[in-house]
């Protein structure tokens, strides 16, 4: 990434003619009248010649804000961070222990399952966060939501999960998560079926996982289900998944007493 000071020690600008120069020192002055970044002025690039120019060190964590923004996930970078996540109890604090491991640990997957409402969005929004901060490229998908527009092989879901699969760092939220239907069986009792996921689900997921598998691309899952869940659903797809996040496959079992959507 390009600065001033990269700019002046860079051979192709000192070899410049000196009225070349004036006109870099020009081109890298202009911008915004109050710019958020005062290397570039906003501009994104900073000239290295009157014809070459070079991303500015702000380039990356303005194009993360566009990608959170379009996710709408912007409200929750502020709110879910490490420091706002509760530990008061020895789970919490050993699922916050592995997110913060995790940030220092390049090639490996996070994987959070199981109990609905313990903090898994929490703590992978948290890596998420420090991970931008670092500089890297994100990107959040909600599964229920986005997963119809990756299925299938018309070109517009041969786009969607492109951009899926090349992003540095990709955070898939509610992995495989269906609908869900409250019934009651022969005896009165109320329970819930939780429908499995189509065949077309299970391409999409397999597409994309297998693509982030081979690439080594960081990918950051938070699931209802266990890593075992999904090996029952399709093997090769849960296998995969089951390598790159070991170490950091971190399992809630079900108790409604660490929801804590719900919990006093």
């Amino acid at each position: 990434m390009a600065t001033p000071e990269t700019v002046r020690s860079d051979p192709r600008y000192r070899e410049l003619p000196i009225s070349e120069q004036d006109r870099v020192e020009f081109l890298n002055s202009r911008g915004e009248k109050d710019p958020r970044c005062p290397i570039c002025k906003d501009k994104l690039l900073v000239y290295i010649t009157p014809t070459l120019a070079h991303p500015c060190e702000c380039k990356a964590n303005r194009d993360n804000e566009r990608a959170i923004a379009s996710s709408g996930l912007t409200a929750d970078l502020k709110l879910k961070t490490f420091s706002t996540f509760q530990t008061r109890h020895q789970w919490q604090l050993g699922l916050k222990q592995a997110a913060i491991s995790f940030c220092e640990d390049n090639g490996k997957w996070f994987f959070a399952g199981g109990q609905v409402g313990c903090g898994k969005t929490h703590i992978c929004t948290a890596i998420i966060n420090e991970l931008m901060g670092k500089g890297r490229r994100a990107k959040y998908m909600v599964w229920p939501t986005e997963v119809d527009s990756i299925k299938g092989n018309a070109e517009d879901s041969g786009r969607a999960i492109d951009r899926l699969m090349n992003v540095p760092v990709l955070y898939i939220d509610d992995f495989l998560k269906t609908s869900k239907e409250r019934k009651v069986d022969r005896n009165g009792a109320l329970y819930v079926d939780i429908k499995a996921p189509t065949p077309g689900e299970l391409n999409a997921a397999f597409r994309l996982i297998c693509h982030r598998y081979n690439s080594g691309a960081t990918t950051i899952i938070s699931s209802e289900f266990t890593v075992e869940n999904i090996m029952a659903y399709d093997l090769g797809l849960g296998s995969r998944i089951h390598e790159k996040t070991k170490g950091y496959q971190l399992i809630i079992g079900p108790d409604d007493s660490k929801n804590m959507r719900i919990a006093e």
